[in-house]
């Protein structure tokens, strides 16, 4: 059994583009103060090597990871795995900040669930317990939702055993 499990959230690169807000908030979350939600929610930062391929993925897609815009204004839309809910609500607390004027919702309904909003165009970040998976990438496909996986940490398991 693996002693751990990728985490990530699926951002829709359309939306990125279409609203600063989204776009702003994705920097923020992978700048220092951002992905230090990660460890203050409980769980595992990535290697800073791994964590440096996630930044240069959000890079090569326009965004600038660690220099958000402030000031910015507009909604986002946040849903997935309840894992990932504590992360994700932790930085739009920190990112609201500087910018009071973005409206972040989070819930946690978990992955699957998260996943088919996100594929029908309903919500602008996808927050994952794991990888997208092959149907749920031909529902976003069929619907016109493109996106971009940026790994954000690790869920570290424990090993129980009885004495």
């Amino acid at each position: 059994y693996p002693l751990s499990r990728p985490l990530f959230i699926y951002v829709n690169t359309a939306n990125a583009e279409a609203n600063p807000a989204l776009g702003a908030f994705v920097d923020y979350y992978l700048g220092d103060e951002g992905y230090a939600a990660v460890a203050d929610a409980g769980y595992v930062q990535m290697l800073e090597e791994d964590f440096a391929t996630t930044a240069s993925a959000w890079e090569a897609a326009g965004g600038s990871p660690g220099a958000p815009e402030e000031g910015v204004s507009g909604e986002i839309v946040i849903s997935g795995s309840s894992t990932v809910e504590p992360i994700s609500s932790l930085a739009a607390e920190g990112f609201s900040g500087a910018n009071p004027d973005v409206s972040i919702s989070v819930d946690g309904p978990g992955t699957g669930d998260g996943f088919e909003l996100f594929c029908s165009g309903e919500t602008d970040i996808s927050d994952a317990s794991r990888p997208i998976e092959e149907e749920e990438i031909a529902a976003c496909e069929d619907a016109g939702v493109e996106f971009i996986e940026l790994q954000i940490g690790l869920d570290g398991l424990s090993i129980l055993t009885k004495a």
